[in-house]
């Protein structure tokens, strides 16, 4: 069993994102240049190339990945936004391989607060902000309502935070982060991207806040700078709330598999990343 807790199909809402824009045969967005050291020695997945479900599960198949985690994005026309209801009927046709986080846009408060009120009528399993995008840090005053009707659907939440989002690296310092774990102890909050380059300290409030899961995603995967502390964390005193994912497309799947397997992770951080603790978070009961 192997859970991906973080891909973005290329469903038709995805599939025109700048997450799909290939780094060898288009060109990036004038201010995402950086997303190209991301990309740096990887392959590139056909799947991708070709905006193909079918290939994406078949490439899922062959890295031994049974299930995945589609995290949605609503950050507006420049960064891309996700279908939920698309993301919802995709997810209720896969025989529970598939489930979902809606993508919420914390930027329009009214909008989102009326797509986080229905996502569990649409079968989704939890919500993700990138609040960054729109130049908000994380415990922004504006997303408090927004928190709060999080914490009343009693659902899991996915703050995407690193280098990559904000105008400069105090969007990621993970102090934000600290202060929405504990004012919500009850709410569990997943970190994509797992604040990198902060990855001592937002360790550091997983080490104080026990409703914080870490998913360094593909800076983990690839071995990027200071990414050796998620793995004393996980060695040390969480191997409960580590979490794998790939970041598909940004890096392949069965790539992103093997850079993670071969992680000095103990066998109690690794099988609690690869499926033990998604399965356990979302209490998915085929996986």
């Amino acid at each position: 069993m192997l859970i991906d807790f973080r891909v973005r199909p290329p469903l038709p809402s995805f599939a025109n994102q700048v997450i799909f824009k290939s780094h060898t045969t288009e060109r990036l967005l004038a201010d995402q240049k950086t997303l190209a050291l991301i990309h740096r020695n990887r392959g590139e997945a056909r799947s991708s190339i070709l905006r193909s479900v079918d290939l994406m599960i078949e490439e899922m198949d062959d890295a031994g990945v049974t299930h995945a985690v589609i995290i949605g994005r609503d950050t507006g026309p420049e960064y891309g936004v996700s279908d939920n209801i698309e993301i919802a009927e995709f997810c209720s046709t896969s025989h529970n391989r598939f489930v979902g986080f809606a993508g919420i846009n914390g930027g329009n408060p009214v909008a989102a607060m009326n797509e986080v009120r229905r996502v569990r009528s649409l079968g989704l399993r939890g919500v993700a902000f990138d609040n960054g995008f729109f130049n908000l840090h994380e415990d922004d005053s504006s997303l408090w309502p927004l928190y709060d009707a999080v914490a009343k659907e009693d659902l899991p939440i996915v703050l995407t935070s690193s280098m990559l989002l904000g105008p400069d690296l105090s969007y990621s310092y993970p102090e934000h982060i600290r202060t929405i774990a504990k004012k919500y102890p009850q709410t569990p909050i997943i970190v994509a991207h797992a604040s990198w380059p902060w990855t001592t300290l937002i360790c550091a409030v997983a080490f104080e806040c026990p409703n914080l899961y870490l998913l360094p995603d593909c800076y983990l995967n690839m071995r990027a700078p200071g990414t050796d502390e998620y793995i004393k964390a996980a060695n040390q005193f969480m191997p409960e709330r580590l979490l794998y994912g790939s970041a598909y497309p940004v890096r392949p799947i069965g790539e992103s598999v093997k850079g993670f397997k071969a992680l000095p992770l103990n066998d109690a951080a690794m099988e609690g990343a690869l499926w033990r603790n998604a399965k356990r978070l979302l209490s998915w009961p085929n996986a």
